[in-house]
């Protein structure tokens, strides 16, 4: 399900024409501008196939961090279909970047793939996304974390937000005595917790890597070989 989705949802679209050399397929980190960023398509695969048995249809999601809203695409797929359609609100701290999800959104659900039924995504701006998180009163079965959170504000303001057999996966920063600390996505599910991996930091894609990028063509072979990659 998370290969199909995935699939569906363009990642060109949801990259900013504005923020330099634009590589949406490679496996890298892709600046969306405003100091943030798209993580790489494995790891969204990761994160996804990880909350994959609880993105079902009629499913709620919070995607906080959302960026330009390429998770959010993702994830309103997931948790829709012709019988029952799921709801996908989407937080981030950047204005613009909301409106730039809004807008790729709206492109996207043009497409001819997109049913009738997907869910319309609720875009949020909220600089201070825990003050934002401490007003609603909704809990959510899926909660997704696209930044590095402090394990204090994670259980005092997200996981109260968290339904009881909800699945939340976030990158967790564990700090020390120095105050600085290890980063380890982390999956919470029924009162327990579980450390998936460590996050390092990787390499942003600062040059363009093959002329033939440039093109549709080229774009939609790239696109094919990384979903085999993912497969595989």
């Amino acid at each position: 399900r998370t290969s199909r989705a995935m699939e569906n949802v363009d990642r060109a679209m949801f990259v900013p024409d504005d923020v330099g050399y634009a590589e949406p397929y490679i496996n890298k980190p892709q600046s969306i501008g405003y100091e943030a960023t798209m993580a790489e398509p494995e790891f969204h695969a990761y994160c996804c196939e990880k909350l994959e048995s609880s993105l079902i249809p009629g499913a709620s999601v919070l995607d906080l961090g959302t960026g330009t809203g390429y998770t959010a695409a993702v994830f309103a797929l997931m948790v829709s279909d012709e019988k029952k359609s799921g709801s996908v609100v989407a937080v981030d701290r950047v204005d613009a970047l909301i409106e730039s999800a809004r807008e790729c959104h709206h492109t996207w659900r043009q497409g001819p793939q997109i049913g009738e039924y997907v869910c319309e995504v609720q875009f949020h701006a909220a600089f201070e996304s825990n003050r934002w998180i401490e007003e609603s009163s909704s809990q959510f079965d899926v909660i997704h974390v696209g930044f590095g959170i402090s394990e204090t504000d994670l259980r005092s303001n997200l996981l109260p937000k968290l339904k009881s057999n909800g699945r939340m996966i976030a990158p967790v920063i564990i700090e020390d005595d120095s105050g600085t600390g290890e980063q380890w996505l982390t999956m919470f599910h029924n009162n327990e917790e579980v450390k998936l991996r460590k996050l390092m930091c990787q390499p942003m894609i600062e040059e363009p890597f093959e002329p033939a990028l440039s093109t549709r063509q080229g774009r939609e072979e790239r696109l094919n070989a990384l979903q085999n990659e993912l497969k595989s």
